[in-house]
């Protein structure tokens, strides 16, 4: 068979997350994590795989799932830090945490946010 990439897998996440099987697109991201620090960087995580996990949690509207995006987000970040440059957030990856946040019906989501 045909070797998956970032593409793929990112492609496989959104699927994933569109129909609320966010465990597996977080089994996922941790497998392109891994390969990413064992120097296998065909399938690495990117903004892309980030976002669009926050995007699945943001989809939930709660306050678990705006937390989880944050943790996703930091994730992101530690990725980042630790030499992915693919990994870096943009615009779409702070409009959708912020939105993750905002839409969690918590009290302080406007401050948080």
């Amino acid at each position: 068979g045909i070797p998956p990439n970032t593409r793929t897998l990112n492609i496989l996440i959104h699927a994933w997350c569109r129909c609320g099987s966010l465990d597996q697109a977080e089994a996922t991201l941790d497998r392109m994590e891994k390969a990413y620090h064992s120097g296998n960087y065909r399938i690495s995580a990117n903004v892309v795989t980030y976002t669009t996990i926050m995007n699945g949690y943001a989809r939930f509207q709660t306050k678990e799932a705006a937390e989880s995006a944050e943790k996703i987000f930091e994730r992101q970040r530690i990725m980042y830090e630790a030499g992915n440059k693919n990994a870096k957030s943009n615009l779409f990856t702070y409009v959708t945490l912020i939105n993750s946040i905002t839409k969690s019906g918590a009290r302080d989501a406007a401050a948080k946010a």
